[in-house]
């Protein structure tokens, strides 16, 4: 069954929408209703939701924007993840996406974040399939339709192993390139990092030993201008023309001949200031210059270092931890490129007897699955028309193998096979793909498809056909088609009616929508379509 659901699709403000709610069931849903009666506006509200550009007319007339809302519901683990690696959880197994068109811009949000419209293509992309008028056909994808082609014949875990392994294949290749072009430009490369190192090495740095030669300048620096001091003091004291001690022994001359005490005085003042000049003398060291200079020279030199390199001393020293390990890859290129030749050498002989085992399964299954998708295309009233499967073994290894499918289509006996998008009529385009969906949907991750101009060119018993193989596909997906013919909407679990209307207060056209899912409603719903125009 399906993996993802669509539940419900919010409209409003959408051209002759005003508000309306629809309701979708896990089965065939048929959205039906008269000519003009804007039943296409499901499908174009539905685009948005899946990240299609969005045009500002869509807005109806008086309204400043138009918004779409659709609900999906998934119990799936993979689902979750999947969203949960986007950045885009949800809660309560519900998946909220949401556009809002308005005259100026277009916002789109998933599970109440703003979103980007890639994310949202992303999503469509792998869970949805528009089969009709879109350009966005997945099944027209002949990457897509090897990816069916592997499903189909068994050959989903081999791939899967081949795929794991190839990436790893690619990207030794890669390696390989870039080794090589490191090796080319090594030389000179190499020589700038010999020539950073020395200048570091030159220094042999240590945070621990800039702290200590920052903390022995300081003390270098006080003693020095403790010892200007102390010689300031001596040259006052006693080494100058005009010293204390001097002018002292002036005045006691001039003293002569006064008071015995004056002399006393004077006498023990000298000798007090005699002591003094003698200790401060006694205090004088030679400050050592010559170690002066080695730690602020030192301490330049980190400077310059840090200059250069940017940081601290742990950061130049990271930088050489770096340099050093750079140079000893650089040192090691040859061996290496060497060593990832042998390698490469390994997984390509390994890749290529995966890759040849892949193609023997694809010949084989696609021979099969052409003449079941022939049986149900004809089995659709298409009794001319063929199927071929063209398989060619390429000569270079690629992310799938070593094959190139396409899918050839003939339409009526004769005419020749083309490839399915060159078909010209979309009826039969409709049933190709309705014929491919109808086999291959039980082992495809597409959860949600959508069929418009499925009817176009036919009626009465291939009409009958049409419905039948569409019931076949929702059994193990959810369907929703556009139809006119009865004999499709017949095998609906959900008639979605479309009815275009006037209203009488200012005579404007309002689309109304309304879903028929109990199955007598259907039955009689269905019998009054003969009516439509």
């Amino acid at each position: 069954m399906s993996r993802i659901l669509l539940n419900e699709l919010q409209i409003r403000n959408f051209a002759t929408i005003v508000n309306e709610q629809i309701t979708f069931l896990p089965a065939l849903n048929c959205i039906v209703g008269e000519t003009g009666s804007g039943k296409s506006l499901i499908l174009d509200a539905l685009q948005l939701v899946f990240g299609g550009r969005a045009d500002k007319k869509i807005i109806r007339k008086g309204s400043d924007s138009a918004v779409v809302e659709a609900i999906f519901t998934t119990k799936d683990p993979e689902i979750h993840e999947y969203f949960n690696n986007l950045g885009f959880p949800f809660e309560d197994d519900q998946i909220v996406v949401k556009r809002i068109i308005s005259k100026d811009n277009s916002r789109s949000f998933l599970n109440f974040q703003s979103c980007p419209n890639s994310i949202l293509t992303n999503f469509s992309k792998r869970f949805v399939d528009l089969v009709g008028q879109f350009d966005n056909q997945k099944l027209l994808s002949p990457d897509y339709q090897l990816m069916l082609l592997d499903d189909y014949c068994g050959n989903k875990e081999l791939l899967k192993i081949y795929s794991i392994e190839y990436s790893d294949y690619k990207s030794r290749l890669n390696l390989l390139e870039s080794s090589k072009v490191k090796l080319n430009e090594s030389q000179t490369r190499m020589d700038y990092i010999r020539f950073q190192l020395n200048e570091i090495d030159k220094v042999s740095p240590d945070a621990d030993d800039e702290i200590e030669l920052t903390e022995k300048k300081n003390l270098l620096r006080s003693s020095l201008e403790n010892q200007e001091r102390l010689q300031g003091t001596l040259l006052e004291l006693s080494e100058s023309d005009n010293d204390i001690l001097s002018r002292l022994n002036g005045l006691k001359k001039s003293l002569i001949g006064f008071s015995s005490e004056f002399d006393d005085l004077l006498l023990g003042s000298i000798e007090k200031l005699e002591v003094l000049s003698y200790e401060v003398s006694k205090s004088l060291t030679g400050f050592d210059s010559v170690e002066y200079e080695k730690v602020t020279d030192r301490l330049d030199s980190y400077q310059k270092l840090k200059r250069k390199f940017g940081g601290d001393i742990s950061f130049v020293l990271k930088m050489r931890s770096d340099l050093n390990d750079e140079l000893e890859d650089l040192s090691t290129l040859e061996l290496k490129i060497s060593q990832l030749e042998v390698e490469i050498s390994s997984y390509k002989a390994s890749l290529h007897q995966k890759a040849e085992l892949l193609h023997k399964n694809r010949l084989a299954g696609s021979t099969q699955l052409a003449s079941e998708i022939t049986q149900k295309i004809q089995s659709l009233n298409m009794k001319g028309a063929s199927v071929k499967l063209v398989i060619n073994n390429l000569e270079t290894l690629t992310s799938t193998g070593v094959t190139s499918l396409t899918f050839l289509a003939e339409t009526n006996a004769g005419e020749g096979h083309h490839e399915f998008k060159e078909i010209a009529s979309g009826g039969e385009l409709s049933r190709m793909l309705l014929s491919l969906r109808t086999i291959l949907s039980s082992k495809d991750s597409i959860s949600i498809f959508l069929f418009d101009e499925i009817d176009t060119g036919i009626g009465g018993k291939t009409a009958k056909l049409v419905g039948k193989a569409l019931d076949e596909v929702s059994e193990n997906g959810q369907v929703i088609a556009i139809t006119h013919l009865p004999q499709i909407a017949n095998f609906s679990k959900n008639l979605i009616h479309v009815n275009k209307m006037f209203t009488d207060s200012n005579n404007r056209t309002t689309t109304k929508i309304l879903g028929i899912s109990k199955k007598n409603d259907r039955e009689s719903f269905v019998t009054s379509m003969a009516d439509f125009k």
